[in-house]
C-alpha cells in the first residue's frame, strides 16, 4: 500500500526513489503499479496555439491538397525539413520525465525557444534525398537559415 500511496501523492516520483523511500526491491514495486495498472506516462512538449492557428493550418492543408491534386509532381518538389534544440544545460530530458498513473494525464509542457547553451540541428527531405544534417549554434535565425 506504500508503494501505491507514493505514487498517488507524486506522480512524477521515480521507481528508484519509491524503492528505497519504501524499502522494497525495485521488481516488486515494478509488480505493484502492474497489479494498480499504472503506466509510465512521458511528458510531450508542446507549442502554444494562438488564435487563428487552426483556421491557418486547415486553409494551408487544403490549398495544398489541390495544387497536388493539379500538379502530382509537385510533391518532390517540397523540402521536408524540421529542426531540433538540444539544451547542454540539462533542461527538459523526457527519456527520464515519467507520470505514474492509471489514466493518461496527458501531461504537457511548454517548449521554450530560448536556452543559453544549446545546438539547433535542422535536416531536410527533398524528394529522396536527405539533406543535412546541418548544426547550428546559438539562435535560429532567417540569416542562419
Amino acid at each position: 500500500m506504500e508503494v501505491a500511496l507514493a505514487f498517488v501523492e507524486n506522480p512524477r516520483s521515480t521507481i528508484r526513489k519509491v524503492e528505497q523511500m519504501v524499502g522494497m526491491d525495485k521488481k516488486l514495486v515494478h509488480k505493484v503499479l502492474k497489479e494498480m495498472a499504472f503506466h509510465p506516462y512521458k511528458v510531450h512538449l508542446v507549442q502554444e496555439l494562438i488564435d487563428g492557428d487552426p483556421d491557418r493550418r486547415i486553409e494551408f492543408c487544403e490549398v495544398m491538397m489541390q495544387m497536388i491534386h493539379e500538379d502530382p509532381g509537385l510533391i518532390s518538389n517540397i523540402c521536408f525539413s524540421d529542426e531540433s534544440t538540444f539544451v547542454l544545460n540539462g533542461e527538459v530530458k523526457r527519456h527520464n520525465c515519467r507520470y505514474w498513473s492509471d489514466e493518461n494525464p496527458h501531461w504537457m509542457l511548454k517548449s521554450c525557444t530560448q536556452y543559453p547553451e544549446k545546438v539547433n540541428v535542422w535536416a531536410g527531405i527533398l524528394d529522396d534525398r536527405l539533406i543535412g544534417p546541418f548544426f547550428i549554434e546559438g539562435n535560429l535565425t532567417a540569416v542562419k537559415y
